[in-house]
C-alpha cells in the first residue's frame, strides 16, 4: 500500500498507473515480482512477491565496517543482472540503493539477492530527470552527477547508483552525505573518489576497479 491519499492526486496517480505497467513486465530471477497493481478508495496499491529476508542497508547496520568483499561481489554481480534485464527492456530504476537490495538467506549457499522498488522506473525514451516539487525522487547519495544536474539521463545512472552502494557495501560508508547540495556534487564526488580508494585499498583489486569506473563522473568511462 503506497502512501493514503495519493490516489486523490491526478498527476502522482497517473504516474504510478503508468510506471506500475512498466514495472509488471520485470520477470528476472533478480528482481522482485510485481503480480498486480490498482486504485482502491484513492489508495495505489502493488502485489509484489514476498521476499524472506532482509535489505542491504538493514544488513550493513550490524556491519558498520562493511561486508566481505566476496559478499558484496555476490550482491552487486546479482543486482547487475536484474538491471541488465531491465536496461535490455528500456526502463530505468532510478532508485539503486542498499536499501532497496533485498537479500534471502540460504543455508550452505549464496544469498538470493533481489533489485526492488521499480516504482520510480521509466522508459528510456522519457530521459529527463524525474522530480517531485523540483526535487530528484532518487537519494541523493545515490544520485548521478547528470540526473543532479538536470541533463538526459539513460541506464548510467543506475550504474553510477550501483557503484555507490558497491562502496557503501565495502566501506560501511555512503560516497557522500546525503545533505550535499547538488551545485558542488561534483566537485564532492572527486574528494570522495579518492577518499573511496583509501578506504578499499585493503579489498580485493576487482572491486576497487569497479567502483572507481562505476563512479567516474564522466559518463563516457563508467561501467560496472
Amino acid at each position: 500500500m503506497l502512501s493514503p491519499g495519493g490516489g486523490d492526486d491526478f498527476e502522482f496517480t497517473a504516474r504510478f498507473v503508468r510506471e506500475a505497467e512498466l514495472v509488471a513486465r520485470l520477470e528476472h530471477p533478480n528482481i522482485v515480482r510485481v503480480y498486480d497493481r490498482g486504485i482502491e478508495r484513492g489508495c495505489l496499491w502493488l502485489a509484489m512477491a514476498f521476499v524472506d529476508g532482509v535489505d542491504a542497508a538493514e544488513l550493513l547496520r550490524g556491519n558498520p565496517a562493511g561486508l566481505p568483499p566476496e559478499r558484496v561481489a555476490h550482491i552487486v554481480a546479482e543486482v547487475g543482472r536484474g538491471l541488465d534485464e531491465a536496461h535490455r527492456l528500456g526502463l530505468l530504476h532510478r532508485d539503486v540503493k542498499s536499501a532497496n537490495i533485498l537479500l534471502e538467506s540460504r543455508s550452505g549457499e549464496p544469498d538470493l539477492v533481489f533489485i526492488s522498488d521499480f516504482e520510480v522506473a521509466r522508459p528510456m525514451a522519457e530521459s529527463e530527470v524525474l522530480t517531485e516539487d523540483g526535487t530528484v525522487l532518487s537519494a541523493l547519495a545515490y544520485a548521478a552527477p547528470e540526473a543532479l544536474a538536470g541533463e538526459a539521463v539513460d541506464q548510467r545512472v543506475d550504474v553510477y547508483a550501483l557503484g555507490c552502494t558497491l562502496f557503501e557495501l565495502l566501506t560501511g560508508t555512503v560516497h557522500f552525505p546525503a545533505s550535499s547540495p547538488g551545485h558542488s556534487v561534483e566537485r564532492r564526488i572527486a574528494v570522495c573518489g579518492r577518499a573511496g580508494q583509501h578506504h578499499i585499498l585493503g579489498c580485493l583489486r576487482f572491486h576497487r576497479a569497479g567502483a572507481v569506473h562505476a563512479l567516474t563522473v564522466d559518463t563516457a568511462g563508467q561501467w560496472l
